[in-house]
């Protein structure tokens, strides 16, 4: 029995000892064959050759490139780099034969394009093909000008510049030009100054770059230009007459003042340019009310002004006039009055046109005549005696209210002053023609008016006549002319009658 066993158990120990060798075996030949297929993929991999990308090109329009390339026979596709910083970046994978790369670095210039094929999940690279391409130039910033100027500001503007990311202003200090803003934007307004100052800017534009830098255009052409006053303060009048102001107001650093004077057609008129703090205003009116303003200019290298904000207004009520008496004639502010109001005496009787007033009519006529008009006196000096002839004579035949609208009471007309006279024609005939509109237009320059304008009868007491003149000189003839107004609007009188 125990002889049985151990033939049994040594016969199992045989069997296990072979199934362990035969596994072995296979196991080895397994191996084998592992072995053989990576041989195979190895002389598989050295046998695949990706040919390079031909006929590669770039343009470039600002932050972008687009590139263009040649088919690569038997490829997949294409990876698309670019040489960024110090390093090449792969930017894409394509299939296309070209392709835009958008928002990269100004500074990158250089890309490339390797073609690739895959086989048995291995993709095989072709060796890179590159082109150089560098970002268009920076321009030159063009159009600088200060948009609005005020005291302590000026906003700056310019042209736009494409291809750029902003642009770096720059404000000239005693030692140069140092950068005090850069900005995306076609403005900036540069605060923080001083009023009354010249300033200088130039602006250029810029790019970054890959490393947090910047690449800088030329400079723009020089802006010199200048902040605003202050306002003027403390305006006041310390003296006037009947015919002149002086204005005075508090000194400001600036080049000169700017005075205004409210005129009769509702607007400001600038009327001088004082630099210091005080004018005087002459050839004003007697007794009237006229208002001022005044405000600071600073002028810039190119003579530009640049004004503060206006001053307060002022009203300011001329003296009145000065009325003298001599002998029964009247005298206002020094100029022989003869008007409704007041009246000569009967023993005026300079018996002529005074030499004066007569020179200065030759003269006038003259120059007419050179201009082809031709102008005469057909009625000048009257006595007391004829202007009483006259007048009585209209009475009776149109009315003594009628009369008293075209022709004076005797002791009241202005041709018993020997100052007056009348051209061609005394009738209204002679408004419109050429030689009236001459005598409208050019008088004043030989020292006469025309003493009853148009719609002035309720003030100087006479209808319109275009062909009575008035000798008062030169320059007050001119400063009456050029007001507007009548003479008794000028002087401040009436022309009514008392009885």
């Amino acid at each position: 029995m125990e002889k049985k066993m151990i033939r049994k158990a040594l016969r199992c120990f045989i069997a296990a000892a072979l199934i362990s060798v035969t596994a072995a075996c296979m196991t080895a030949v397994c191996c084998a064959e592992d072995s053989s297929s990576s041989a195979d993929a190895a002389a598989a991999t050295q046998n695949v050759t990706v040919n390079k990308v031909s006929r590669l090109s770039v343009s470039r329009s600002g932050k972008a490139a687009t590139l263009n390339w040649g088919q690569s026979a038997g490829a997949d596709g294409y990876l698309v780099f670019a040489f960024v910083g110090s390093k090449w970046q792969l930017k894409t994978e394509t299939t296309d034969f070209s392709f835009t790369l958008s928002d990269i670095p100004w500074d990158t210039s250089l890309f490339g394009v390797k073609a690739f094929k895959e086989e048995n999940g291995i993709r095989y690279l072709s060796d890179m093909r590159t082109v150089s391409r560098s970002a268009p130039a920076l321009g030159k910033v063009s159009g600088l000008y200060a948009a609005e100027t005020k005291e302590r500001s000026i906003k700056l503007s310019w042209n736009k510049l494409s291809n750029c990311d902003g642009y770096a202003v720059y404000l000239k200090y005693t030692e140069g030009y140092k950068e005090i803003a850069k900005t995306t934007a076609n403005t900036y307004n540069v605060t923080g100054l001083e009023p009354s100052w010249r300033r200088h800017f130039v602006v250029r534009a810029y790019r970054k770059t890959s490393n947090g830098g910047y690449l800088y255009g030329a400079y723009s052409d020089q802006l010199r230009t200048a902040t605003c006053p202050d306002t003027v303060s403390g305006l006041r009048s310390s003296k006037k007459s009947g015919t002149s102001i002086t204005l005075v107001w508090n000194k400001l650093a600036c080049t000169n003042y700017i005075v205004y004077q409210m005129m009769s057609d509702g607007k400001w008129h600038r009327i001088a340019k004082p630099v210091t703090n005080s004018y005087t205003v002459t050839g004003l009116n007697y007794n009237t009310n006229y208002k001022f303003v005044i405000r600071a200019c600073k002028l810039d290298d190119y003579k530009k002004e640049h004004l503060g904000w206006l001053s307060n207004i002022l009203t300011v009520k001329t003296d009145r006039n000065t009325i003298v008496v001599k002998n029964g004639i009247t005298y206002v502010n020094g100029i022989l009055i003869a008007n409704k109001t007041y009246p000569l005496p009967a023993s005026y009787n300079p018996g002529k046109l005074t030499d004066e007033t007569y020179k200065a009519f030759i003269q006038m006529r003259n120059a007419a005549a050179n201009d082809g008009y031709n102008l005469w006196i057909c009625s000048g000096f009257r006595s007391y005696e004829t202007q009483r002839y006259l007048y009585n004579n209209y009475c009776a035949r149109d009315g003594k209210a009628a009369a008293d609208t075209y022709s004076a009471r005797p002791g009241h007309s202005e041709h018993q002053t020997g100052l007056a006279f009348d051209i061609n024609y005394a009738s209204s005939w002679f408004d419109n023609t050429a030689e009236a509109r001459w005598i409208a237009n050019n008088c004043w320059k030989y020292g006469f008016i025309v003493r009853y304008p148009k719609n002035k009868q309720n003030i100087t007491g006479y209808k319109y006549e275009s062909w009575h003149v008035r000798y008062l000189g030169k320059e007050l003839a001119k400063k009456v002319y050029d007001s507007g107004l009548c003479l008794e609007e000028y002087l401040g009188i009436t022309s009514k009658y008392s009885y």
